[in-house]
């Protein structure tokens, strides 16, 4: 009860805007000093990529943006062994593709067979050139073209791309 008390009294002499200002206000700051930082380290693999590749498209294709869906902590270690495999970038007709990876998700549900998601038509050749290196690992993966449900859509983005990995791999 006491406790109860103390907290209301607390709460009714700060405005809220110390709050928002405050720790949430650092917080935010944080998240977007972190974000700026990722940033200008991908736009230097970025460009280090392109130094390194003389016949880089003259109209940069953006970076393909991969997330690695796995099933348990088991399979942490084959995930790691496809993003060393891929690395920061795919070979395809209009030059390398770089390739962001974000945080490895896992699930619970997923396909049976391991499959690389696509969503958006411009994305389709880098699908194609990364499941052909995925594919000298010896582990086979579909593609699954996803462009007929989300061609309209503003929340995927050209270069969201997807690798699911089945449960018994």
């Amino acid at each position: 009860m006491i406790v109860r008390f103390i907290l209301i009294v607390m709460m009714s002499s700060v405005p809220m805007s110390a709050y928002a200002g405050g720790l949430l206000g650092d917080l935010i700051d944080l998240n977007i000093d972190t974000r700026k930082e990722i940033g200008r380290e991908l736009d230097e693999a970025h460009r280090q990529i392109k130094a390194q590749t003389p016949d880089y498209a003259a109209s940069e294709l953006r970076p393909a943006r991969v997330w690695l869906h796995i099933r348990s902590d088991d399979q942490l270690a084959l995930g790691t062994n496809i993003r060393e495999l891929v690395g920061e970038g795919v070979q395809v007709a209009e030059g390398v593709r770089v390739v962001e990876w974000m945080p490895v998700q896992t699930v619970s549900n997923g396909p049976r067979q391991s499959q690389i998601r696509f969503f958006k038509e411009a994305d389709a050749k880098t699908v194609a050139a990364l499941r052909t290196v995925l594919e000298t690992s010896g582990q086979s993966f579909q593609i699954l073209d996803l462009t007929s449900e989300y061609a309209s859509s503003t929340w995927i983005k050209t270069g969201h791309l997807e690798i699911w990995l089945a449960p018994n791999i």
